[in-house]
Order: structure tokens, then sequence, then C-alpha cells
């Protein structure tokens, strides 16, 4: 009886290598894709691309700095039952690293088949000459904030397409059918907000953070600076006043900051130059359930604000 269990748990210890290690084993088995995001974004956009052939968890919550997020002992759980991490790369998650390590889940591994890096073939903003801590304390390899260009998004959807497809190509055709839809989806929606935007540009911009960037260039809107000096250090005194300054000179005409940014130094600014200031989330998530819905309160604002200024 010893031996029969002995050679029972064998033959399943080698059936779950087998399942594990070969895609087309993972399909045959009934077995869906389990996929874990860094942030909401991700989660949306592979949950419309993966459909039915997926499951998919997320770990950085709307609400919280995607540099600063809460670790729980339940991401741990997640990354070790994980096939795919997808998330931004260009180290836009300091906290991810050692998660995935207190995981020892190998096949997430940056380089690894379950690692999914979202910026690849994405032309990276305020990348410095060589990877170093110049840029601040959470933007050491240039600005990750990249999915707040629209079409960055379809980048992004591209990306995850390919992991997916790779890991199961018994279902590359849904894959390949969701991700068209996708990106007819972000297509469309860009170039309404892009006809919008040439209504009422010039704009020009202070923000808490240099989370924009992206969308700035995509629209053409004119930023003027940040309140960080730099991503990630708190801002001095000095600083905020030649913030104020700035703005004054440069006749800004709104701030825009997320939630869990100190809104005091915010709110001090813009009392200064009398302007607005919008308070708006990154990822989608709360009332803003979908990332169109980001992009449209924002753009929403933007279009209020310059129709005030020529009353």
């Amino acid at each position: 009886m010893k031996k029969i269990n002995i050679f029972l748990i064998l033959a399943l210890m080698a059936l779950f290598i087998h399942i594990s290690l070969n895609p087309a084993a993972v399909e045959a088995a009934g077995k869906k894709l389990n996929i874990v995001t860094s942030m909401s974004l991700f989660e949306e956009a592979a949950r419309e691309i993966g459909g039915e052939h997926v499951n998919v968890s997320n770990l950085g919550p709307h609400d919280q700095d995607l540099h600063f997020v809460l670790i729980k002992p339940s991401h741990i759980n997640l990354l070790i039952n994980a096939d795919v991490i997808v998330h931004t790369g260009l180290m836009g998650e300091p906290w991810l690293p050692a998660l995935l390590e207190s995981a020892s889940n190998r096949n997430l591994m940056p380089g690894n088949p379950g690692d999914c890096d979202t910026s690849v073939g994405i032309k990276i903003l305020e990348k410095p000459a060589t990877v170093s801590r110049e840029m601040g304390d959470v933007h050491p390899a240039g600005n990750p904030h990249f999915w707040l260009d629209p079409v960055n998004i379809i980048i992004i959807g591209s990306n995850i397409k390919n992991k997916l497809s790779s890991l199961d190509p018994a279902h590359k055709a849904d894959f390949e059918k969701n991700f068209a839809a996708f990106s007819d989806k972000w297509k469309k929606l860009t170039l309404g907000w892009a006809k919008r935007l040439d209504a009422v540009r010039p704009v020009k911009t202070i923000d808490y953070h240099v989370s924009w960037s992206y969308f700035y260039e995509r629209f053409k809107i004119e930023h003027i600076c940040t309140i960080e000096p730099k991503p990630g250090i708190k801002p001095s005194g000095a600083h905020l006043a030649g913030v104020i300054a700035k703005g004054k000179e440069q006749k800004v005409d709104c701030m825009i900051a997320e939630p869990f940014f100190p809104q005091k130094d915010i709110n001090m600014v813009a009392n200064e130059l009398k302007v607005p200031f919008f308070v708006v989330q990154q990822t989608p998530g709360g009332k803003l359930k979908k990332m169109e819905d980001v992009f449209e309160v924002l753009i929403a604002f933007l279009e209020s604000v310059k129709k005030k200024e020529s009353k």
C-alpha cells in the first residue's frame, strides 16, 4: 500500500510539473491563466483581452500611489499561484521585486515566461542617460506613468495579448480578437479627446508629481513645473516659492494632483496663483470604474477651465 501511495504521489507531482511548464497541457487540463497585475489599469486590460480564459487579481489599489503600495500577506499568496505578473517595468513599483522574492515563483522573475513588462515598445519620457536616483526616489529609469497617454494603452494591451498567446496558444485567436476590439475602442476615444482639447488650447498646468507628462505630450498641454522638486522628494519652502513665482510669470491656467499627495501644499500654491486645481486618480477604481472615465473627467475639467477664462 505504501509503495502504491508513493507511486501515486510521484505520478501526481510529474503531472503537476508537466501542466505547469507546458501551455498545451494547461489547456488540456482546462486551467485558466492566473494573472496578477500591479495596478487597476492593467487589471482592466487583462480582463478585456483575456476574457473567459483568465483569472485576474490586482495588487495596487487606485487610491494608493503606485510607487508606495501597501503590501499584504495575501499579495504573496496571489503571486505564488500566478502564471503572469503584469507590471510597468522601469522600476515604477519599487515594492514589487521584494514581493516576488517572497513568493519564490521563479516563473515570474524578470525575463522568465510569466514576466509581462508593459513598457516594451513604448517611448519612455524623461529617461536619464544612465539608470540612477538622479531622477528622484521613484523614477530612476525614466517616467513610468506611460499609461496616461491613451495611445500607449494600446501598446500595453498588445504586450498583454502577446504574453497570453505565448502561454496559452490554444486561445490565441480569442486574445487577438479581444485585443482588436480593445485597440479600436482606445483609438476612437483618443481621436475624440484630441478634437475636444484642440478647441481649448493653449492650456498651462502645474502638477504635484510628474505623473501626466505622457498625457501632456499627446494632447499638447503645456506643463510649467511640479510642486515636487524631483519625483518622490518633498518640496521645501524655497521650492514652493519658486513654483508660485513661475506660475505667476507663465500665467498658469490650473493645477492637477492625485488624491494621495499632500493637499496642503497644493491648496496653498493654487490660492496664491488664484487658479483652480483638480484632484484626479491615475487609474480606474471607485466612482471612476474604467480608465476612460479617468481621462474623461480630466478633459472635462480642462474644458471648464478654458470656458471660464473666455467669459
